[in-house]
């Protein structure tokens, strides 16, 4: 995926940043290409073709020698919300000037409203 707009993200990127405990059998892949399901060495991936607006706040991880892109903490705590995933404060690893910022001009008023309320 080198320079095409790709993420890692869901289950495996919430369970990383400890918003679920949900362990991942899979990792899934957003992308602007590919929707499929395929399994590289003893990894088993999801490829999920998303729009390029989609793509937003997107972190560049290392790891060893390897280098991938992901959704970052606040990204993907919205994500979350997305999905309907109920929460009743904001985690506290997540920034909560930044998640304001990256929500108001990436989310819908709703959703935006919702993120409002969680920050009081």
């Amino acid at each position: 995926m080198r320079d095409d707009i790709y993420m890692f993200g869901w289950i495996s990127i919430y369970n990383k940043y400890g918003l679920s405990e949900q362990i991942a059998e899979r990792h899934t892949i957003y992308n602007t290409k590919y929707s499929w399901k395929k399994i590289i060495g003893k990894c088993k991936f999801i490829f999920v073709r998303q729009r390029e607006n989609f793509f937003y706040d997107i972190v560049q991880e290392k790891v060893d020698e390897y280098e991938y892109k992901s959704m970052s903490k606040e990204r993907a705590f919205i994500q979350l919300l997305k999905e309907n995933k109920q929460f009743t404060t904001i985690p506290f690893m997540i920034n909560k000037d930044k998640l304001q910022k990256i929500a108001k001009k990436y989310t819908n008023q709703s959703l935006y409203t919702q993120i409002q309320q969680l920050c009081l």
